[in-house]
């Protein structure tokens, strides 16, 4: 595509969003394509092949003319080359599955916007990797970032038992992080032992953080099977996974700074046990957790977990600092 069709396929890119969300949004996505693909590495949509087509044994295939895959990292991530960078990335793919236009014109601006907040936060926070590039292609984005060499958690503890001293140390850890997050007003929503990362250069714990838009894939994903339901169904519940580490306050569509507290609470009581959320019993009456008895944890270890992934708002801790305060009394 040469840079006069470029220039025109985005002037009437940007008189579509006109159209449809007015001249007020007109102005903030016009400014976004501007100024952000200044941020971002030009998008090639047209070099974009679907991940899903390439052979998974036969890597070594260039991904939009410039990322040479060179290893599967998950169902949805893949380690790749920057061949006119030389450096290693990763390349995440998001699918919203809705055949809907008007969602995926939604969305599409979405991704826009979300990602231009992402390269500038990125950019001054250490916490997160690099935003470098998103490509579009159809109902498929890919998320281009800095790769992170180290061990994520759960591979740090996949060897070993931990203690309740080490349980307690790793939390105080990464809840002394997340609040530098929560200083820039920002609830991660994604905390999971498999998304937290300790680099091998300096050992410092750095938070995979794709913004807003795992939520919003869940968002759609959810009004997607809502609609599928017949009106005067008797089917109770709306046939979507969710994730277990978001709170009833997340799911109703309601973060709260606490909700990031909840999930670490969960990690740290998976992490202690060594069996998968979902393999967790739970209490049907009150919802509660049913671990206790799957290791020997001190009683007040046991009792600062517990507040940690409390359901009700107003028995949870509120804030990082108050947890914080009693990792510190039961560690010393």
């Amino acid at each position: 595509m040469n840079i006069l069709s470029r220039r025109f396929d985005r002037i009437f890119w940007i008189f579509d969003a006109n159209i449809y969300y007015g001249s007020k949004v007109f102005t903030i996505v016009f400014f976004k394509r501007i100024f952000a693909s200044k941020q971002l590495d030009e998008k090639e949509e047209s070099g974009a092949i679907s991940l899903e087509a390439i052979n998974r044994s036969n890597l070594g295939q260039i991904f939009n003319n410039r990322y040479r895959l060179e290893q599967v990292l998950s169902d949805s991530s893949y380690l790749a080359i920057d061949i006119k960078r030389e450096r290693c990335v990763v390349i995440k793919h998001i699918q919203f599955k809705t055949n809907r236009s008007v969602y995926l014109n939604e969305i599409t601006n979405f991704i826009g916007l979300e990602t231009a907040r992402l390269v500038k936060l990125t950019d001054s926070c250490d916490l997160i990797p690099e935003l470098i590039d998103y490509v579009k292609a159809g109902s498929n984005f890919y998320l281009i970032s800095e790769y992170i060499e180290g061990k994520t958690i759960s591979e740090e503890l996949a060897n070993f038992q931990p203690s309740e001293l080490d349980i307690a140390k790793l939390i105080k850890e990464i809840l002394t992080e997340l609040q530098l997050l929560h200083d820039r007003n920002i609830i991660h929503k994604s905390i999971e032992a498999n998304q937290i990362i300790r680099r091998d250069s300096d050992f410092k714990l750095m938070f995979i953080y794709y913004g807003n838009i795992d939520e919003k894939c869940y968002r759609t994903m959810y009004d997607e099977c809502a609609d599928s339901i017949p009106k005067k169904s008797h089917v109770s519940g709306v046939p979507c996974s969710t994730p277990r580490t978001w709170s009833s306050e997340f799911l109703a569509g309601n973060p709260q700074f606490s909700s990031d507290i909840y999930a670490t609470g969960l990690m740290g009581i998976q992490l202690s046990i060594g069996i998968s959320l979902r393999d967790i019993p739970m209490n049907p009456a009150t919802g509660k957790y049913l671990w206790e008895n799957y290791c020997q944890f001190s009683d007040r270890l046991v009792s600062i977990l517990n507040r940690m992934v409390e359901d009700s708002l107003r028995i949870r801790y509120k804030t990082i600092p108050e947890v914080l305060d009693d990792l510190d009394l039961f560690i010393e």
